[in-house]
């Protein structure tokens, strides 16, 4: 746009100069607001996918676990943090915290 113009009507070359800033100042803001939104749309994606499978293994496994089963630690336990004092405390991807051993 900003070349067409210039190109059809009389302008000096600083008053087109600022003009082209400004709008590729604009456009860049946009890329960067574009790039932002879609890495949050991703992000939100793989939290869905991951709530999704959350709900699904509780809904087909029994309440009460009566031996190991890795697909439910996987997807329950985001991580677990070894203290000093040889305790461990439990991070679950809802953000509770269980913290197990010495006190």
């Amino acid at each position: 746009m900003a070349v067409k113009e210039n190109a059809t009507s009389a302008q000096s070359r600083e008053v087109y100069l600022k003009k082209y800033e400004s709008l590729k100042n604009r456009y860049l803001s946009k890329v960067d607001e574009l790039e932002r939104l879609e890495a949050e749309r991703t992000r939100c994606q793989q939290q869905d996918k991951t709530m999704s499978l959350f709900i699904r293994t509780l809904k087909t496994n029994p309440q009460a676990l009566d031996n190991w089963d890795v697909t439910i630690w996987t997807v329950m336990v985001e991580k677990g943090v070894v203290h000093k004092d040889k305790s461990i405390t439990f991070v679950f991807n809802n953000g509770a915290e269980i913290k197990v051993g010495a006190e």
